[in-house]
């Protein structure tokens, strides 16, 4: 009997490793089968369209409404911060709520109102747009490739002077700005990604000895600590600055921030150098400095909802 016992449970054990190893090598077949398709594309490089002031390559998927709102506080400390202003609560240096809709998977429309923040015109209206062109690939393209862009106009009342930066009477042209970006991105790993955005933009109207058109490079990155949490930056170099913005000393935009993914919410917490919020406004008019103290605290809010349901 014990014999039989002993004979039995070999039987069984050896079986048992027997199945185990099918299992294995059944998980490695569908593991290859997987890692080995060059179609799959690379997915949720970033969390969501935007950083702290430069856009992703992510998009409003068919169907669905993205609405933001973006704030950005008073300086935290120099002149104007400090104890006196609730380091900078008291003052609102922008602030801008938006609508972005998915017409397809590969091309959002998105429109938006801005307070204005800084030098320049204020009251900003925006109409933009994102396309896709190249999707990356986990054994294939090595980088995701869209193409941003819009305008921008503003609703102020003219102001009668010849030189200011608010006359309109002339031609409401002058109300008008435009800007575009060639957005690359490469998700490196499960907790990095990079972009680089060469950027452009125009202005009808500028001050004397400002440049209409001019060029920049932006670069950003991801860095995920947790499921939930990761560290966002980016940053913004001017690349012909204009002998007005020397004068009135011209600062690169900056930001650092930390992202939330809260459910149907993605919460941005961020400190800014710059003022205004679109790109328009902040690129050519940044005056804040670092070392002065005048970074502001803010915030991006994100929720997405389905108007159509795609299924």
């Amino acid at each position: 009997m014990q014999l039989f016992k002993l004979i039995f449970l070999g039987g069984f054990f050896i079986s048992t490793l027997s199945i185990m190893a099918q299992d294995e090598d059944l998980s490695k077949l569908l593991d290859s089968s997987i890692t080995t398709d060059p179609h799959e594309p690379v997915i949720a490089s970033f969390k969501t369209t935007r950083l702290i002031n430069l856009a992703t390559i992510e998009q409003v998927k068919r169907g669905e409404l993205d609405f933001r709102i973006a704030h950005r506080f008073g300086d935290i400390a120099g002149k104007s911060g400090g104890a006196s202003t609730f380091f900078g609560f008291d003052n609102v240096s922008d602030i801008r709520f938006s609508f972005d809709y998915g017409i397809l998977d590969r091309w959002q429309i998105g429109i938006g109102r801005s307070k204005g923040g800084g030098y320049g015109q204020t009251q900003v209206f925006d109409l933009n747009t994102k396309v896709k062109l190249m999707q990356q690939r986990k054994n294939g393209f090595p980088l995701a490739i869209s193409l941003f862009g819009g305008l921008t106009f503003t609703t102020m009342e003219s102001n009668s002077l010849a030189s200011s930066i608010t006359n309109f009477d002339k031609t409401s042209a002058h109300r008008f700005s435009y800007f575009g970006q060639l957005l690359f991105a490469k998700k490196i790993n499960d907790q990095f990604s990079v972009i680089i955005a060469p950027t452009i933009i125009h202005r009808n109207l500028v001050s004397l000895g400002d440049n209409n058109t001019q060029f920049a490079i932006a670069a950003g990155a991801r860095a995920k600590i947790s499921k939930r949490v990761a560290i966002i930056a980016d940053y913004y170099h001017l690349l012909n600055v204009s002998s007005f913005q020397k004068v009135i000393d011209h600062q690169m935009p900056i930001g650092l921030g930390l992202e939330i993914e809260t459910g149907g919410h993605v919460f941005h917490a961020l400190f800014s150098t710059n003022t205004g919020i679109m790109e328009s406004q902040f690129l050519p008019n940044n005056t804040a400095k670092f070392t002065a103290g005048q970074v502001r605290l803010g915030f991006n809010i994100s929720r997405i909802f389905t108007i159509l349901n795609n299924k």
